[in-house]
């Protein structure tokens, strides 16, 4: 799993949506912090992230791999 960053201030969602009134946001990941990305979808474009232990979502392309 990669480690991950923010390039500049993502939210970090309950659920992979900005839509659904449900999804509720968790926290925030900053380009000074790191998470471990434990998932990914390509395709609708989001990132599984461990915040804390709890499993949060972010939008794939506003995050950038710790080298």
């Amino acid at each position: 799993h990669s480690m991950v960053t923010a390039k500049e201030l993502v939210n970090l969602r309950s659920m992979p949506s900005t839509t659904n009134e449900n999804c509720v946001i968790l926290g925030t990941l900053s380009n000074e912090e790191v998470l471990q990305r434990t998932g990914i979808n390509y395709e609708m474009g989001w990132s599984q992230l461990d915040y804390n232990g709890q499993t949060v979502y972010a939008v794939t392309s506003y995050l950038e791999v710790v080298k």
